[in-house]
């Protein structure tokens, strides 16, 4: 006879309470895993209420330089590696709206699209973010490079071209497709070759075409809402 939290227990119902056990911990393991997906990564969907408002927040001078600066690398890199890349998220609305980052925005965002990224072996893309000072890793949970730059950092997301659109990477996706597949993709034509330029950060950066357009697909609940800064 085993004992439990002072309670004595039949060894017949030991192998029962373990499996008892086991199916609570994943439950709760699996909820948390719910409660933090990827509505909660990405802030601007899950609280819009946060960023769709007058806002008062505004970047020093010194750490829009490192924007700048940071804007500068990434673009350097992705041409250098053959890369095509384009502005998505945060950073879009930043040139759409401000020519650059938001001023509570809290990091940079590119995208690029998988067939394109995945040609580059690992050593070659290990050494083309040392060469330009930048410290990495892959979040393969949500399919994306995170990059940091002294103070500042960003982030790379990848999407896969399926049949005529894209959609997110990453093993939380395969998991729990729901959770993408109503906000988390857009037709591929509109980051098709080609790309129109844009200003952001000083410099001229490639845009997905049509403008607003693919935040209509990633923000579909208030792409349309205008911020005031006060």
């Amino acid at each position: 006879m085993a004992r439990l939290l002072g309670v004595n227990i039949p060894r017949r119902f030991n192998r029962k309470l373990v499996l008892v056990l086991v199916v609570i911990l994943f439950l709760i393991f699996f909820s948390q895993l719910i409660g933090n997906s990827i509505d909660d990564d990405e802030e601007w969907y899950k609280h819009p209420s946060v960023y769709f408002k007058e806002v008062t927040c505004e970047h020093d001078d010194y750490t829009e330089k490192l924007f700048d600066e940071l804007t500068e690398k990434l673009s350097k890199m992705f041409e250098k590696l053959g890369i095509s890349y384009f502005l998505c998220y945060g950073s879009l609305w930043g040139a759409l709206k401000f020519q650059k980052t938001l001023p509570w925005d809290r990091n940079l965002d590119f995208c690029v699209i998988y067939h394109q990224i995945a040609i580059v072996d690992e050593q070659t893309l290990y050494q083309a973010f040392k060469q330009e000072d930048l410290n990495y890793y892959y979040n393969s949970r949500r399919g994306k490079y995170v990059v940091t730059y002294k103070i500042v950092s960003a982030e790379i997301t990848i999407f896969e071209k399926i049949g005529n659109h894209v959609e997110r990477v990453g093993w939380e996706k395969r998991l729990f497709p729901h959770l993408y597949l109503n906000f988390q993709n857009f037709p591929y034509q509109l980051v098709q070759k080609d790309l129109p330029r844009i200003k952001f950060n000083n410099l001229d950066i490639p845009a997905p075409h049509q403008e607003y357009e693919i935040q209509k697909y990633l923000y579909p609940d208030n792409w349309w809402k205008e911020i005031y800064l006060i």
